[in-house]
């Protein structure tokens, strides 16, 4: 699948474990989850720059620090049958490379301060050029989580401030939210070495292993990251 270089809105969905190998990548229908990306509602009040820093650690090793428009929020008010959920994420993107930072799906969300929320989907994209590295908890979970209930592949997200602010809407909440996040991802090579797949369906005939794949055997890559968000930001209200 060919990646289009440059900045991408968030992917606005959710991606269970169940994913497997294909993760959540960038060819995700957003429109699935039906939502709308927060930073489209503002109203005439000039918010406060956002700033975003990651640091991605492991195989690879990158930072991240960005302002402004380049920190995106992803929003589902949620409604009385529907949770309400939230994703915040990082790019810096410059012609044909982008390096993005995503926190992952926190779904049911809360303005709660001091609350850990776990987070589905999270990821660390790399393009540059026509090359793409895609780095998810997904992937970490079919390579490195030796855990059965892949509990070291799931999202964590803390907000440290949850302050709500005076809005100049009455469909809108305007909160100062502040908090770090941080997961465990993997990348594997698009095709998978032969051995890497017959191994795997092998050694799984006598029931579960975790992982079902060997990562040395499947050229799989593994970083850890860790980020930190303060944004300002607008929100339509829940049903």
């Amino acid at each position: 699948m060919t990646i289009r270089p440059g900045r991408r809105r968030p992917l606005l969905m959710a991606c269970t474990l169940a994913a497997l190998v294909a993760g959540c990548g960038p060819g995700d229908d957003p429109k699935k989850a039906g939502a709308v990306p927060a930073q489209s509602r503002t109203d005439s009040v000039a918010a406060p720059p956002k700033s975003f820093t990651a640091n991605v650690t492991g195989d690879i090793s990158r930072q991240l620090a960005v302002k402004g428009d380049d920190v995106e929020i992803g929003f589902l008010p949620g409604s009385s049958t529907t949770p309400m959920w939230f994703s915040v994420s990082g790019v810096d993107a410059h012609d044909d490379s982008s390096f993005r930072v995503t926190s992952g799906i926190v779904s049911p969300f809360a303005f709660t301060a001091g609350v850990d929320q776990k987070a589905g989907s999270a990821s660390v994209e790399i393009v540059q050029g026509d090359k793409n590295e895609s780095y998810s908890t997904a992937r970490y979970a079919q390579f490195f989580d030796a855990d059965p209930k892949a509990s070291n592949s799931v999202g964590h997200l803390t907000l440290t401030k949850a302050e709500k602010l005076k809005s100049s809407s009455d469909l809108l909440d305007r909160y100062h939210l502040v908090g770090d996040f941080s997961f465990n991802a993997a990348a594997v090579p698009d095709d998978l070495p032969a051995d890497c797949s017959h191994e795997a369906a092998m050694a799984t005939q006598d029931g579960e292993r975790h992982p079902p794949f060997k990562a040395e055997l499947c050229s799989a890559r593994k970083v850890a990251v860790s980020a930190h968000f303060d944004v300002v930001q607008d929100f339509t209200k829940a049903q």
